[in-house]
C-alpha cells in the first residue's frame, strides 16, 4: 500500500487511515462482530515506516470501540532505526524536560529569558578571550582552546541522562556547546583582517580547516538565524587514553598500507605521492598538538 509513492514516514500512515477510514472501519467492525470470545488485542507492527502511523490510528479506534479490552502492541525494526528513535527521544528530553537551567557561569547573563537556555550547555568563554586571539590564527589558538570548557559539570543534560532510568547514557556520542553573546565586531578587527566570519565557532572552524585540512573537528552554524547569531561547536567525547590509541592505530595502519598501490590510486585522481606524505605529516602534527592540549 503506497500513498503518492511514499510510505516511509509516520504522518503518511495517519493520512492513509483518514483517506481509507470507511474501508478500515468496516473491516475492523466485521472482525469485532464475528469474534465470539474476544479477550484482548495483540498487535505487531513495523516502526520503520508509515505502518507506525497507520497502526496508532487503528489502535485509537480499537480503544474507542473496546475500552475495556487490553491492547498489547509490539514494534519491530532494524537496529539503526531503533538507535535513531532512541536518540530522537533523548533529543526530546533535551528540549522539553531539562530539570535545571544550565547556566554554569553566574556572570554569563546574556538573554537568560530565552527558552533555549533550558537545553544548552553554557559556555564560560568570554569575548575578551576571543577578541583578536585567533587572528591571524596562529600560536594563540592552542592557549585559547585549552580554556574552552569541554568538561561536563553538574546541572547539565549529561548528568541528567546519566541518572535517568529510562534512557541512561554513560558515554555520550557528541555534545553541542553554544558560545553566546559574542558579536562579529568582537571577534576580530575588520580594519586589520579581511575575513568574512560572523561567529566564534566559524572562526575556530576556519582555523582548523586551514591548519590541518581535516574534518576531525566539527563546527556548524546552522542555527545562527534561528537563535539570534548564537553559534556552537560540537565536541566529541572520549578519554585521553582512547584518543592516543586512535591516533597511533591510524598512523600504524597507514604505514602498513601498500605505498605504491595507494599512490597509484591517488594518481588516477590527479594526486601524487607528495599528497600522501603531507597527509602523514598532518596526522603527526595533529597528534602532537593534541598531546600538548592535554598536558
Amino acid at each position: 500500500m503506497y500513498f503518492d509513492n511514499q510510505f516511509d514516514i509516520y504522518p503518511i500512515g495517519q493520512q492513509i487511515y483518514k483517506k481509507m477510514f470507511d474501508q478500515i472501519e468496516n473491516s475492523l467492525h466485521y472482525l469485532l462482530e464475528t469474534c465470539d470470545s474476544l479477550e484482548s488485542f495483540r498487535c505487531l507492527y513495523d516502526v520503520n515506516n508509515s505502518f507506525s502511523g497507520l497502526f496508532t490510528s487503528i489502535q485509537d479506534y480499537l480503544y474507542d470501540e473496546c475500552p475495556k479490552k487490553p491492547i498489547w502492541s509490539f514494534g519491530i525494526g532494524d537496529k539503526s532505526s531503533l538507535l535513531n528513535l532512541s536518540l530522537s527521544l533523548i533529543h526530546s528530553i533535551n528540549e522539553n524536560q531539562m530539570p535545571t537551567i544550565t547556566c554554569l557561569n553566574e556572570f554569563d547573563i546574556y538573554k537568560l529569558s530565552l527558552s533555549i537556555q533550558h537545553s544548552l550547555l553554557s559556555s564560560t568563554l568570554t569575548p575578551d578571550l576571543l577578541a583578536d586571539h585567533l587572528c591571524p590564527m596562529k600560536k594563540n589558538f592552542l592557549n585559547l582552546f585549552s580554556k574552552i570548557p569541554l568538561n561536563l559539570n553538574h546541572k547539565t543534560l549529561f548528568n541528567y541522562l546519566e541518572l535517568n532510568d529510562l534512557f541512561q547514557l554513560n558515554k555520550p556520542i557528541s555534545c553541542h556547546y553554544f558560545i553566546r553573546g559574542i558579536e562579529q565586531k568582537q571577534l576580530y578587527n575588520k580594519e586589520l583582517y579581511n575575513l568574512n566570519i560572523s561567529t566564534s565557532s566559524e572562526l575556530i572552524s576556519t582555523y582548523l580547516r586551514e591548519q590541518y585540512g581535516t574534518k576531525m573537528f566539527i563546527s556548524t552554524n546552522s542555527s545562527i538565524e534561528k537563535y539570534d547569531n548564537m553559534s556552537f561547536i560540537t565536541g566529541l567525547f572520549n578519554d585521553d587514553e582512547y584518543s592516543f590509541k586512535f591516533f597511533d592505530y591510524l598512523l600504524t595502519n597507514m604505514k602498513k598500507i601498500n605505498y605504491k598501490t595507494l599512490s597509484q590510486r591517488w594518481q588516477e585522481n590527479d594526486f601524487d605521492e607528495q599528497i600522501f606524505e603531507q597527509l602523514m605529516n598532518n596526522l603527526n602534527t595533529l597528534h602532537e598538538q593534541y598531546q600538548l592540549m592535554n598536558i
